[in-house]
């Protein structure tokens, strides 16, 4: 990144290729066109005093009233934002359909109760569905922040779906990779293969958002009961323009490695997004006692949620991880259930969210829980 006096200026790479080895076959693939056009650039201020707004090409047309069929790749971001205002570091909320790529960038914020990322919006707006099919995958997203009660948002994927979030590692954000519609459905996409880890209200979620996969990742929070966690996977109606407000039904919970110090919930789901919910084959730990959950209004042991049917071949079991900065296990975790060819490669030990593309490896016969394939 160059800095000038007043702003920075970032590329955007537009993609005239097939694919990466890192995402995994994503949906947008088969819109990319052959001839790439021009490049965008988005302006934001220096060191991330105030967001980036908005993107323009070569013919100065607004990025997001620009008409596109071509595949945006953003890429090769490293940015430091040391500004605790409100904002939002980077947001792209388009108007027209863009099949979007947003792939080995590193994000460091200290931004409060904004985004550091947000894809689309917080509300139903001129960008819903603008950006269904998004890869988000290889990036490493940190808040510095210190404040418990902040709702920074890490990526936000809002009003669109289909959005296929993987191989990112996400360190204290208080809100890691939240979807957010009013009533939209998932067809395809989920979030997979990513590392939270150590302080987080939620890891990952669907709000108002249903039909949502959460496969093969690996949480690890060190909040104390107080502290603000609703769960690591939080799944729940929108209620934020009406009550009660659109469920999020039918989604998924499998092979993933939750890893609690104190015993805060490991999920939260509502009673109306109990509709169809399968959750199974995950691994849980809590240092301090039995693993909880936070389900219809109620907090709840393991005990109690298998005895209401989920999680029947789930594990109460040390996963053994050989750092909590990593989440690695140090052995294999070989008590997963196959979950079929888009999820069969997960992340190699060796990845280190550089830059470059995430090092992937395949799933053995009998899979693995957590992010890491060993």
């Amino acid at each position: 990144m160059k800095f000038s006096r007043c702003f920075v200026i970032i590329s955007f790479l537009w993609m005239a290729t097939q694919g990466s080895s890192a995402v995994d076959s994503a949906p947008y693939v088969e819109k990319l066109p052959m001839d790439p056009p021009p490049p965008v650039t988005v302006r934001g201020a220096v060191n991330g005093k105030g967001p980036v707004r908005y993107a323009k090409n070569q013919a100065g047309q607004r990025f997001d009233r620009a008409c596109s069929t071509n595949a945006l790749v953003i890429t090769g971001i490293n940015t430091n934002s040391t500004d605790p205002g409100h904002f939002d570091v980077l947001r792209l909320s388009p108007t027209t359909n863009v099949p979007a790529l947003f792939k080995n960038n590193r994000f460091t914020a200290r931004n409060s109760d904004d985004h550091i990322i947000l894809f689309g919006s917080e509300e139903s707006s001129s960008s819903d569905h603008k950006l269904d099919g998004i890869a988000i995958t290889g990036n490493k997203i940190v808040w510095t922040g210190t404040d418990l009660t902040d709702g920074n948002e890490g990526i936000l994927t809002g009003y669109s779906i289909d959005a296929m979030i993987k191989y990112n590692f996400i360190l204290n954000c208080p809100y890691g990779t939240p979807t957010k519609s009013s009533g939209m459905n998932y067809t395809y996409g989920g979030v997979a293969y990513n590392v939270y880890t150590s302080s987080f209200k939620v890891g990952t979620g669907a709000k108002g958002t249903s039909g949502v996969r959460f496969y093969n990742n690996s949480f690890y929070n060190t909040r104390k009961p107080g502290q603000g966690v609703i769960g690591s996977v939080y799944i729940n109606s929108n209620n934020d323009w009406s009550t009660p407000g659109p469920a999020s039904t039918n989604c998924q919970i499998f092979n993933n490695v939750f890893y609690t110090k104190h015993q805060v919930p490991n999920i939260y789901c509502d009673q109306a997004s109990l509709a169809g919910l399968q959750c199974d084959y995950n691994l849980y730990w809590c240092e301090d006692g039995e693993p909880v959950f936070r389900i219809a209004g109620n907090t709840i042991t393991l005990t109690q949620w298998k005895a209401m049917g989920f999680d029947q071949h789930s594990l109460r079991i040390n996963p053994g991880f050989t750092s909590f900065a990593t989440l690695i296990p140090s052995s294999p975790l070989n008590f997963g259930t196959n979950l079929g060819s888009p999820w069969q490669n997960g992340l190699d030990s060796q990845t280190a969210w550089n830059g470059s593309d995430p090092i992937l490896k395949a799933q053995p016969a009998v899979w693995q829980l957590g992010a890491y394939v060993r």
